[in-house]
């Protein structure tokens, strides 16, 4: 028996992501595929445009055998960390035989070697993207560009690159530009480091022609814009039959969730941080906000200087952006205020060996075989039934990390009733989705 694995948010789902997972399946002759999915929150930081049952129904049509949630701390974390927790729960799962992902390029050997690479130098590879970031690059180009620059100094016997040094440097900087290139890459840097015997498997990124819509040729984001612009005709060449009528039966309904839907909590946070103590001391509410996860000094301070100019989520990060922060980056930052993450909990999860746990979101009936492998296999607690969990878990803060998820995910499921009218479900009270 052949069982695949796929991390994904699906903020939307596409046509894009229908391929991944059933060339996945020809290509490894998989029996079954398990998705690793975010929860209400994305990776980019921010609130996923649909909630996450809609997210698995989807995920289910596309050909997915079983989704299970990625915990709150890793969907929103950095591109390292994001992968470095997936991969820790795909491993953990000890049932999976292939981690299947996107990228430029289908050549595992050359994206393998970019990852040892990465790994041998990673402290020049460190600096060498900040200096690239502080240029104004995007995180991708900085690692494509840092790649480059490492690979032309290298000093080192062909054979441990081999593939590697077959290409040029222009090849390598096309390759590694795009995000799904340098998670790719992020996937394969943790199976190593884990020394997991999980085989890593990519699938070659196709875009259509303008002309042919066949495989999608807006991207996620470009589908989410047009959500938000209620601009519905386009997506029918998007999304396969049965996932646009999902989507249409729902729309206004209960998504689109937007950013600035956290606006007027983010502010209430950020003044409670910064004026709680009935002065403004800019020392102290440095203090306050560097306790957060991916909030520096240089951030918290201009978080601080540009609050009197505070108007919505987006426009408070389009004034905080520099050459040196990103979007992204500030993103998440502020997210992780709005829910609380702290560096000092996330180093806790991490050095308790990332406190995981398998909640199980959705499952397709006819691969339900594929529950009772997991359920068998597993090296962490499965959760099918919230209400048990304090009976299925045990580690203390593996159970904090659960309930810091499901506290987020009550934040989301409020706003999406309050802007919507829709009924309030409780996260304790939703059940897990079978198709």
């Amino acid at each position: 028996m052949v069982i695949n694995a796929v991390i994904a948010e699906y903020n939307p789902l596409h046509k894009g992501h229908e391929y991944l997972i059933s060339e996945g399946i020809k290509s490894t002759g998989a029996d079954y595929t398990i998705v690793v999915m975010s929860g209400n929150y994305v990776q980019r930081g921010e609130p996923a445009v649909m909630d996450k049952s809609l997210r698995t129904k989807a995920a289910l049509i596309a050909g997915a055998d079983l989704v299970i949630e990625l915990p709150l701390y890793y969907s929103i974390a950095s591109a390292e960390n994001f992968a470095k927790g997936a991969v820790a729960l795909v491993d953990k799962l000890e049932c999976v035989d292939n981690l299947v992902f996107g990228a430029e390029t289908d050549n595992i050997i050359l994206l393998y070697d970019i990852a040892k690479l990465s790994l041998d130098y990673e402290i020049d590879l460190y600096e060498s993207i900040s200096a690239f970031m502080a240029e104004g690059y995007s995180y991708p180009k900085s690692l494509s560009l840092s790649i480059a620059e490492i690979i032309s100094k290298l000093d080192c016997e062909a054979e441990k690159y081999g593939e590697l040094l077959k290409y040029d440097k222009e090849e390598i900087t096309r390759i590694l530009s795009s995000p799904n290139s340098t998670l790719a890459i992020c996937y394969i840097k943790a199976l190593i480091s884990m020394g997991s015997k999980i085989n890593p498997v990519a699938v070659k990124r196709v875009v259509s022609d303008h002309d042919d819509l066949s495989l999608g040729a807006l991207s996620s984001s470009a589908i989410r814009k047009e959500l938000f612009d209620k601009n519905y005709e386009p997506l029918k060449d998007q999304l396969s039959e049965e996932v646009y009528e999902l989507y249409s039966e729902n729309i206004l309904k209960n998504y689109p969730v937007m950013l600035d839907d956290y606006s007027d909590i983010l502010l209430y946070k950020l003044r409670s941080l910064i004026y709680g103590n009935g002065a403004r001391l800019k020392a102290q509410g440095i203090l306050a906000l560097t306790e957060y996860l991916d909030v520096s000094e240089e951030l918290a301070g201009r978080i601080i200087n540009l609050l009197p100019e505070y108007k919505n989520f987006s426009q408070f990060i389009a004034i905080l952006k520099t050459k040196s922060i990103t979007y992204s980056h500030i993103s998440r930052a502020l997210l992780h205020i709005i829910l609380d993450i702290k560096k000092s909990n996330f180093t806790k999860y991490i050095a308790n060996d990332y406190s995981l746990y398998v909640r199980i979101l959705g499952f397709f009936k006819e691969s339900s075989n594929i529950l009772s492998i997991v359920d068998s296999n597993a090296k962490i607690p499965v959760i099918s039934k919230l209400a048990d969990c304090e009976q299925v878990i045990e580690d203390s803060l593996t159970l904090k990390l659960l309930f810091e998820t499901l506290n987020a995910s009550e934040l989301y499921l409020g706003l999406v009733s309050s802007r919507y009218g829709c009924e309030y479900v409780s996260e304790l009270s939703q059940k897990i989705v079978i198709l």
